[in-house]
């Protein structure tokens, strides 16, 4: 392994621990969040009644579950990467690429289910009317959210696209974009 290599290693080892510490922080905060409405819901329900609750319960409890889920794996991730040496760290990240993409999808869909419970919340709390508006406006915030991560990986293609000589390939992951740097470094040493 040259000096290259050891400096890319050690960069993508800075990437993958700052991306997963973020995202056990995001989820440490979302499950605050969810707990807010959890542990007290409205005391006077006035759209759907009691079975709204139920409902609203239940998805910030299984909210809380996905993000106990990301903070617990991103721990485990990072535990994980920590115990490969450098010589083997490309060929395991590799194979257990798909293991990292998932406390990025149990956030989304805690995320998804969260709004859910807060677009059940705000009907049980002010009237049918805000319910009709809750139950339309939660989704279409996770709809804002995945659409933004699609625009930031289209403009990551475009990027790859304006290097095309560069031999890298960026643009390619969805959500996990420190994949897209093994993958580069991985084109990089198969055009010398």
């Amino acid at each position: 392994m040259d000096e290259t290599d050891g400096s890319f290693l050690k960069d993508l080892r800075e990437t993958l621990n700052s991306s997963l510490q973020n995202l056990g922080l995001v989820a440490a905060f979302m499950t605050a969040l969810a707990g807010a409405i959890y542990t007290s819901p409205a005391e006077d329900p006035k759209c759907f009644g009691t079975t709204a609750l139920h409902w609203q319960i239940g998805l910030c409890w299984c909210s809380m579950g996905m993000f106990f889920f990301t903070i617990c794996a991103t721990v485990l991730l990072a535990n994980d990467v920590q115990g490969i040496p450098d010589d083997l760290l490309l060929g395991h990240l590799h194979r257990v690429s798909h293991w990292h993409a998932l406390p990025q999808w149990a956030t989304y869909i805690g995320c998804f289910m969260m709004a859910m419970g807060y677009g059940i919340d705000i009907g049980e709390r002010r009237g049918c009317a805000f319910s009709v508006f809750g139950l339309i406006a939660a989704p279409c915030f996770m709809l804002a959210v995945v659409a933004f991560g699609i625009i930031l990986r289209c403009s990551r293609q475009h990027t790859n696209s304006l290097n095309a000589n560069g031999g890298y390939r960026i643009g390619q992951a969805i959500f996990i974009s420190w994949y897209d740097l093994l993958s580069a470094q991985e084109a990089r040493v198969v055009s010398f």
